[in-house]
């Protein structure tokens, strides 16, 4: 490489400059070759880690779709025990509240006077 930067003697021939000038004009070509190969290999390769990228992210929206509808779901079912929840309280409280007429009217309870409408043994 030293020898294509010196400056050319004035006294070379025709052929010198023109060989002078086929081996720059080479090795420029050479380079340019080289860079384009290490581009491409560069694209390659960050093409396949985007590619990699946009699979994982594919994924993970998967499964946040699962993971939502799953959620949805336990919410339903958590909403669903919470009404059942609250009219057995609802039940309870009635019957307390019976429970407790009958001892302030100093009456001995009976089993048929815990028996709400709709309900038979």
């Amino acid at each position: 490489m030293e020898e294509w930067k010196k400056i050319p003697y004035r006294d070379c021939s025709v052929e010198d400059l023109v060989k002078r000038h086929e081996t720059h004009t080479t090795i420029l070509k050479k380079r340019e070759e080289w860079h384009k190969s290490q581009f491409d290999s560069w694209m390659r390769w960050h093409e396949a880690t985007l590619a990699e990228r946009d699979k994982s992210i594919e994924q993970q929206q998967v499964v946040l779709e699962n993971l939502s509808s799953l959620i949805k779901q336990k919410s339903k079912t958590l909403y669903e025990q919470r009404l059942k929840l609250a009219s057995q309280m609802e039940l309870i409280d009635k019957l307390n509240n019976k429970i407790i007429y009958l001892i302030n009217k100093k009456g001995e309870p009976r089993l048929i006077d815990f028996i709400f409408s709709g309900e038979c043994f």
